[in-house]
């Protein structure tokens, strides 16, 4: 549902209506939750299952695709952020190293997203992105993963990110109105 909302395939109406038509069927609950979960601003299958393992693990849900800036300069765009505890999430599969595009190396592959990180947490004081696979369940942000941090530098900021495709979809509610 996250890649037919990000692509336009689908609109959230539409498949409010169909989980709603679908009610007494029979698995119909599951599709309704899954209809309430869809957010068309995840970039991959890693992110939808990465933000679904947060959700069934009872953790407060991260704001997904957030920009960081210094100012007017964006410095990131991270997968997901918690603005209560200055936390980026990043979710980022083998598939980064294993099948690198712009003719890069999977070596310069990782020095590239390590001085990517370093720069984010120089221009605002982020710990580093938790790196988590496919079936890790992800720490609590309050946990030793985020150590205490300082005021943010002037001008630094992380600003909700208007997906380029669609706008917020979170919070969809299904009835059979």
């Amino acid at each position: 549902m996250d890649a037919a909302l990000l692509f336009e395939h689908v609109t959230t109406g539409a498949l409010v209506r169909a989980a709603a038509a679908a009610q007494r069927w029979p698995g119909a609950s599951r599709a309704v939750r899954a209809v309430t979960l869809a957010d068309g601003r995840a970039e991959s299958p890693l992110e939808t299952r990465g933000r679904l393992r947060v959700v069934g693990s009872g953790l407060p849900v991260f704001q997904p695709q957030v920009e960081i800036r210094a100012g007017r300069q964006l410095l990131a765009v991270v997968d997901g952020w918690y603005d209560d505890a200055a936390l980026a999430v990043e979710f980022d599969g083998q598939l980064k190293c294993t099948a690198p595009w712009r003719d890069r190396t999977p070596a310069q592959v990782v020095w590239d997203e390590k001085r990517r990180e370093d720069e984010l947490r120089a221009g605002h004081p982020v710990p580093a992105p938790g790196r988590r696979g496919p079936g890790v369940a992800l720490g609590s942000p309050a946990g030793p993963a985020a150590p205490a941090l300082g005021d943010p530098p002037s001008g630094a900021s992380p600003a909700t990110r208007t997906h380029p495709r669609r706008g917020r979809t979170a919070g969809i509610r299904v009835t059979d109105e």
